[in-house]
């Protein structure tokens, strides 16, 4: 896999070289290139080296890029990392769109010489005379794209790569991504205690307190109002006079919907006749006004990308294709209505 990674790298970058040397024209200068060089997709074709380099171990090993710090780096920046690793992948396969694209052309031309090859030698054969050969190449190039045609279609590739980039980008930014499951994972340790503790109050409050403390610091518990941790029942009932055990914040939950409320209840144990369980209660409110203040964001996000879009696909259908037909129809409505007039259509 080393070598296969090793020899594509090498490979990417000698077809670099190749086509800016090949598809660029660097006589006015190297700030003033036309062609391949400097242009989106030399950029893009760039990156897309650039991000094979972790890939590539001895020059991974040569920029302290190893694997290793590489997942560190990328637990620690969370969305960051992801969001890298998806752009790095896009970019990618915008590569091997155009290297598939690049293929295409070629056995384009390989199909136009065999037929330009084969009409020869129907042509020394007798079986076409040379008028009906130039018919037939005539239709063949009327079919081809128009210069237009190839720069609108750069235009929309260029743009719709950069908007996929963008998107990729921004919305898992403006997603909400809620915390992971550890009240959950933190109610089935306290069960594991509750069931281990027996009636050890010392032992079973100091454990409970812990809880509280984990769950306000899980869910940056600021505003005493409206607490993460509602409720609690731990089972059996025991330490009765420690009223701090089993709790239920009933201000809170008499104007709470079922929607905003999270039930977490334990499978019950029984243990010489008594039922171990926990039941926990959280309260979702502040989670779900994040996730509706994401999705408004991430919603005026598109629509503003969408937008965008269509106003620079219509500007350029406008400059490129639109424009010149009016423009060519003002100028034959000006030469219809006189005939004789010397126009300058300069």
């Amino acid at each position: 896999f080393a070598f296969f990674v090793t020899f594509c790298f090498i490979l990417f970058v000698l077809e670099m070289i190749l086509h800016s040397w090949a598809k660029s024209d660097f006589s006015r200068g190297i700030f003033n290139v036309k062609g391949y060089a400097f242009s989106f997709f030399f950029w893009l074709d760039l990156l897309a080296v650039l991000s094979m380099v972790p890939d590539v171990a001895w020059l991974a090993s040569a920029f302290g890029l190893q694997n290793d710090s590489i997942d560190s780096l990328g637990t620690r920046a969370g969305k960051a990392g992801k969001i890298g690793a998806k752009s790095s992948r896009v970019i990618r396969m915008a590569r091997l769109v155009r290297l598939v694209k690049l293929y295409k052309v070629t056995s384009q031309r390989s199909r136009e010489k065999q037929q330009l090859d084969d009409l020869k030698k129907l042509v020394e054969l007798g079986h076409l005379n040379h008028d009906e050969v130039e018919e037939y190449l005539e239709k063949a190039n009327a079919q081809k794209q128009s210069k237009v045609g190839a720069e609108l279609s750069d235009i929309i590739t260029r743009r719709v790569i950069i908007v996929v980039l963008l998107m990729l980008c921004v919305v898992p930014l403006l997603t909400f991504t809620s915390p992971h499951d550890s009240e959950t994972e933190a109610t089935e340790f306290l069960h594991a205690v509750n069931i281990q503790a027996g009636y050890d109050c010392n032992y079973l409050e100091r454990s409970v307190d812990k809880f509280k403390s984990f769950m306000a610091q899980l869910s940056g518990d600021t505003n005493s109002n409206e607490p993460f941790l509602v409720a609690l029942d731990l089972s059996p009932t025991r330490c009765e006079t420690r009223t701090e055990i089993n709790f239920s914040n009933v201000d809170v939950l008499s104007h709470m919907r079922d929607e905003a409320l999270k039930i977490i209840a334990t499978d019950p144990i029984n243990i010489g006749g008594e039922e171990f369980s926990i039941i926990a209660t959280f309260n979702l409110t502040q989670y779900t006004k994040d996730q509706s203040q994401a999705s408004i964001h991430l919603l005026v996000f598109v629509l503003f990308m969408l937008v965008l879009l269509s106003t620079q696909f219509t500007g350029d259908a406008q400059r490129l294709v639109l424009a010149p037909i009016e423009n060519m129809m003002a100028i034959v409505s000006m030469v219809a209505e006189d005939p004789l007039e010397d126009f300058d259509f300069k």
